[in-house]
């Protein structure tokens, strides 16, 4: 809240890049910025404080702009000290959030697989991780279930309360006023890490660019990786479009929508073995069948529910006019919803992308014998070829963001249009 409005809306998307990304970029940043790294528990606290800080200080400078209001006005007419302020006014509003954010964080850390299977080193085991180790390693499937269920059950009854107490939030005071809640120290550290986030990144990859040989990363492993990760984006994107249609068909008929919040934060694991037992491992078509299916379990929940459940929840008035004048639901579809949402699904298909090219904990979860960019990305990893893994996953990174721009260029044409 230091920066301007126009300056803080640029860096509400870039500070959050990390939270966005698959887990696979935010591993080989954290492997590069420390000389030697702290396999373990420790190092799987530090990707993940990496993971989520940029994501917290968004949420917090969102609360406290919708909760706090003008009292900060108000208390510089009384000359209340900022330890007073910030204690006796800010956190009592906003100590609930506070909760719900370590809430989001504690969901993401007890569903992750990528993160402690490879920063692990084998001692910073989560429940995930586990309930993995169960499964393939020790063959003890009856109590990798149960174990499974149970961990479904706390994701599933912390995922609702935290969709609850979002719906009861109080009505915005206004726009926050920056008096005490301000700092120049906390501003540089944000800047800092970006810098040493997107930087120390940037600045890696464009190092082995010159030093290394295209020709040895981008061979005939990597064209045929790219192919399979190509295959998921596509079956993954239209199984991810007929979800969507699913989901605002019922919205459409019945005005609510909550069965699907069951999967809004599954377990990896949990839904790679029941891909694994539903589907034989006979047929490559099977493989990429589960890996798809499953990839939409995990992923389509939250996808809508971060980028597309507010604006369809702002369509609500629109439905009723709809259901008045005889509307159909195609006619709804095409003239109301894609022109009011057309760019949020665009990002959202750029996503898929991202995640069809990176995801590898799944795949492995699943016992799928697919070779995507991810999977090569993570088999280097573990051989020690840092610098082909870095290679790779630049390569998705990059035509992830001329995705975004030619998605772009295309939304700007068609309203022009």
């Amino acid at each position: 809240m230091f920066f301007s409005d126009k300056v803080r809306s640029y860096l509400r998307s870039i500070v959050q890049i990390a939270y966005i990304l698959p887990s696979l970029f935010s591993i080989l940043i954290c492997l590069n910025l420390l000389p030697i790294f702290p396999y373990g528990h420790l190092g799987v606290i530090f990707i993940f404080f990496i993971v989520h800080l940029g994501f917290s200080v968004v949420y917090i400078a969102e609360v406290l702009q919708n909760k706090v209001g003008r009292l900060g006005v108000i208390s510089s007419i009384y000359n209340v000290k900022k330890t007073d302020f910030l204690i006796r006014i800010v956190l009592p509003l906003v100590r609930k959030d506070l909760l719900v954010l370590g809430l989001i964080i504690f969901l993401s850390c007890i569903s992750s697989l990528a993160i402690p299977l490879v920063a692990g080193g084998g001692k910073g085991t989560n429940l995930e991780v586990y309930i993995y180790e169960k499964i393939f390693i020790e063959q003890r499937w009856t109590e990798a279930v149960l174990l499974g269920l149970f961990q479904s059950a706390i994701l599933f009854a912390i995922s609702n309360w935290i969709l609850a107490e979002k719906k009861m939030r109080s009505a915005s005071l206004g726009l926050a006023n920056t008096y005490n809640l301000t700092s120049k120290t906390a501003a540089i550290f944000l800047m800092t890490y970006l810098a040493i986030y997107a930087g120390g990144y940037l600045l890696r990859v464009l190092q082995l660019m010159i030093d290394l040989p295209l020709v040895q990363i981008f061979d005939q492993d990597f064209l045929s990786a790219l192919f399979s990760s190509i295959y998921i984006f596509l079956g993954l994107s239209a199984a991810f479009m007929f979800f969507l249609f699913c989901c605002l068909y019922f919205i459409y008929r019945f005005r609510q929508l909550s069965l699907i919040n069951l999967f809004l934060s599954p377990s990896t694991v949990l839904i790679g073995f029941g891909m694994y037992l539903i589907f034989p491992v006979q047929f490559v078509v099977m493989d990429y069948l589960k890996v798809i299916l499953g990839l939409l379990f995990l992923f389509a929940v939250g996808l809508y529910q971060t980028y597309l459940a507010t604006s369809v929840a702002k369509l609500q008035n629109q439905i009723l006019l709809c259901h008045i004048y005889k509307i159909n639901f195609s006619e709804f579809v095409t003239k109301i919803f894609w022109p009011q949402t057309r760019y949020n699904i665009y990002f959202l298909i750029s996503l898929v992308y991202l995640i069809s090219m990176n995801e590898f904990a799944f795949i492995k979860a699943s016992g799928a014998q697919i070779q995507t960019v991810g999977t090569l990305t993570e088999m280097y990893l573990n051989s020690y070829r840092m610098n082909q893994a870095y290679l790779l996953s630049a390569f998705s990174l990059f035509t992830w963001i001329v995705m975004i721009f030619v998605l772009r260029r295309f939304h700007v044409y068609y309203r022009k249009s």
